[in-house]
């Protein structure tokens, strides 16, 4: 670029310099002449432009010619006077339009030099026109006007370029934002709504929008949702706007809003402002939390409600009953509380199947609530228990309630085909007579049910003190035995077993004793029942084990010839887990498995025959001894007795009482020995009292006896001098 400047600053001096030498006429001449070069040149630069020369270059030319032709124009008129510089400044500010930086400063600088060789002509006389002189004020001026036209076009374009750079930024960035803003409505998951902040009116929804509510686009833009009738309410809507009054952005608002066809649907909503064109609006999320919400509910309803029946549960019955109690304060009412027990509703369950039991337990929900009025409480709180909790006038009106329960629940149900009969028993405890508390009083009524059970069920108990006082008395048992298992108090007493002929022992059986420094002597009736009430049975039992392996290891060091000791069983330690219970308690103290003999009763295993049956093969199979106890006075005793893996019978002490009087009892003891022997099994009779009784059992066939006459339970220690003194008979 400088050649060029130089090029056309060199020319206009010569231009100038001609122009003061020559006359007027050949100055005028001059002028004409650059006047057509100016025009030249302008020409020129068109035309390179057409041939594809740089821009830049072109414009340069251009302007400069321009200049050139200005600066003759002037030279030829009315020199710096009135408004003949007009031109200088129009090619300057389009200068700055078109030309890059260092050509425009260019183009100033010769547009100055072109004033002054003008205004120094003048000043010297030398100008075409006649007219006052300039002076060098007049120049100063000039050169102030040229400067500041320079200076102030370039700074205004500057300007104009800075401020069309950020309009074009900021048009790119609209442009961006709207373009993600596009691609949000339409990718987004979500309802998404753009609403006008004023009036609520829908300006955009997206697909997924339409698809929630089932509207078309034609039909949601433009109207307000007041208008659609999503909201529930205009309340609920001014709810969901309070907030964003604010101008804060809201999270999380959880409403329901009504589909096009009617359906409501769960939704949470996020909104927050934005400027869209200089309208303020809002932008609306609204995410669908029905599937969410009914699953919550189904949880909570589960939590409270029972599964099978969908009656209230537990928990849900505590709350009524606290609620039932303080109604009745506040009006001096009472409360009932009806605990309803099925009996023996397992054995039901697997004689039927557990469909069939299903079902007789929602036929027994329907009777029950037949009795009940509006506003009482009907749920299940175990697997066969119910419980009722309503407000009466008192003990009277709550037993005929219960005989009610027990009338419908003793009609014939259908199970699947056939009738079958259902027993229950039903405690029964008032507020606020027996407690003010709602868990005492449905303890009460437990107590009262267990109580109807011990008294023969099938009947209605009302709770007495006494019943809790036997509670505690209960309470404090479980409480010493479960120590006493741990901490000593417990021992074994040991029956023997003789040889019907020869009168010697064969065997003894194991019976816990229990005597507790404050307790005293506790009756086996008593601590076993409540073992196996409790979840101590099966800690009662391992326990037996140990010691009876621990006494057969202690005669066998005094060197006593080996005896068996029978170990009665409870139906809850018939698991899986017995056979290596008991291999590992002979295993220990180093017991051969046939010592240990195992005394089980046909009814503890009528719950479950069959794995009953699975687990005693395998206790046999590990060499174990099982004699079954109490024969003669099940209901099944021929199937177990062809089921079982069976060592001996014993012949229950019923039977064995009147062996002698009685030609019945005689002729069924002659059975029972009759089929042992026929299965090769031996036969225990038990309950022996009387000589007479014995030598009945020799003549029938008897192979063992024990009972009194022959021998009372001992400790193991005197049982090991009766038996230096006696021998042991053959088993």
């Amino acid at each position: 670029m400088a050649a060029p400047l130089r090029g056309i600053a060199i020319a206009m001096a010569v231009f100038f310099a001609l122009g003061a030498v020559v006359n007027l006429p050949a100055g005028r001449v001059l002028t004409g002449g650059a006047c057509a070069a100016g025009t030249l040149a302008g020409l020129a630069a068109w035309a390179m432009v057409r041939r594809g020369a740089s821009l830049q270059w072109s414009a340069s030319l251009s302007f400069y010619a321009m200049a050139l032709v200005v600066t003759a124009l002037l030279w030829a008129g009315n020199g710096t006077r009135d408004y003949g510089l007009a031109g200088y400044p129009a090619v300057l500010f389009l200068g700055c339009v078109f030309l890059a930086t260092a050509a425009y400063w260019g183009l100033a600088a010769c547009v100055l030099v072109a004033v002054t060789l003008i205004a120094v002509a003048e000043i010297n006389g030398l100008k075409p026109v006649p007219g006052p002189p300039t002076d060098f004020r007049a120049l100063f001026n000039l050169w102030l006007i040229m400067g500041a036209s320079a200076v102030g076009g370039r700074v205004l374009m500057q300007a104009v370029r800075s401020a069309l750079t950020r309009e074009q930024n900021l048009s790119g960035a609209l442009k961006t934002s709207q373009e993600r803003l596009s691609k949000l409505l339409s990718t987004s998951p979500n309802a998404i709504v753009v609403s006008r902040f004023s009036d609520g009116t829908y300006l955009e929804v997206n697909d997924a929008f339409l698809a929630m509510f089932g509207y078309t686009r034609e039909e949601v833009v433009g109207r307000t949702s007041l208008q659609l009738g999503v909201w529930e309410s205009a309340h609920e809507r001014e709810r969901f706007i309070a907030p964003l009054r604010d101008g804060e952005a809201l999270r999380d608002f959880e409403t329901r809003q009504r589909r096009k066809n009617g359906d409501w649907i769960e939704l949470s909503l996020s909104a927050e402002h934005m400027d869209l064109d200089g309208v303020e609006c809002l932008l609306i999320s609204a995410t669908d939390i029905s599937a969410r919400r009914a699953a919550e509910r189904r949880a909570e309803f589960l939590s409270t409600r029972d599964a099978l029946t969908g009656l209230p549960n537990r928990v849900l019955a505590l709350d009524r009953l606290q609620q039932a109690m303080a109604r009745a304060r506040l009006s001096g009412g009472h409360v009932a509380v009806l605990h309803v027990d099925l009996d023996r509703f397992k054995a039901i369950n697997d004689a039927v199947g557990r469909a069939q039991g299903d079902a007789v337990l929602r036929e027994t929900c329907a009777r029950l609530e037949h009795l009940l009025k509006e506003g009482d409480t009907l749920a299940r709180i175990g697997g066969n228990e119910f419980l009722v909790v309503t407000p009466l006038a008192g003990q009277a009106e709550a037993k005929a309630l219960g005989e009610a329960m027990l009338s419908a629940i003793d009609v014939p149900y259908d199970a699947g085909g056939r009738p079958l009969r259902v027993t229950t028993c039903i405690g029964v405890s008032l507020f606020p007579e027996d407690s003010p508390d709602a868990e005492t009083l449905l303890l009460c009524a437990d107590t009262a049910v267990h109580e109807a059970k011990a008294e023969g069920r099938a009947r209605v108990c009302l709770y007495a003190n006494v019943m809790g006082e036997r509670v505690q008395d209960r309470l404090l048992v479980e409480s010493s035995l479960r120590d006493s298992l741990t901490g000593g108090g417990l021992t074994l007493a040991y029956q023997p077993k003789f040889d019907v002929r020869s009168r010697t022992i064969t065997g003894v059986e194991a019976l816990a004793r229990w005597n507790h420094a404050k307790l005293g002597s506790v009756p086996p009736s008593v601590f076993i029942a409540i073992a196996e009430e409790s979840d101590l049975i099966c800690d009662l039992g391992h326990w037996v084990l140990k010691e009876a392996c621990a006494q057969i290891a202690q005669w066998r060091e005094l060197g006593l010839p080996a005896l068996p000791i029978a170990v009665n069983l409870s139906a809850r330690q018939i698991t899986p887990t017995l056979p290596a219970q008991l291999f590992s308690c002979a295993r220990d103290r180093g017991v051969a498995p046939d010592m240990l003999e195992l005394e089980v009763t046909e009814t503890m295993l009528i719950a479950r025959p069959e794995s009953s049956r699975k687990v005693l093969e395998q206790v046999t199979r590990h060499g174990n001894r099982i004699v079954l106890d109490d024969f003669g006075v099940g209901y099944s005793s021929m199937a177990y007795v062809k089921l079982l893996h069976l060592n001996g019978i014993k012949i229950d002490r019923s039977f064995v009482a009147d062996v002698v009087a009685d030609r019945h009892d005689r002729a069924i003891v002659s059975a029972i020995v009759g089929l042992a022997h026929g299965l090769g099994l031996k036969v225990v009779a038990e309950g022996v009292e009387t000589e007479d009784q014995l030598d009945a059992l020799e003549e029938l066939g008897c192979d063992e006896a024990q009972g009194f006459l022959l021998c009372r339970p001992i400790s193991g220690e005197r049982l090991a001098s009766d038996i230096l003194e006696r021998g042991v008979g053959r088993r």
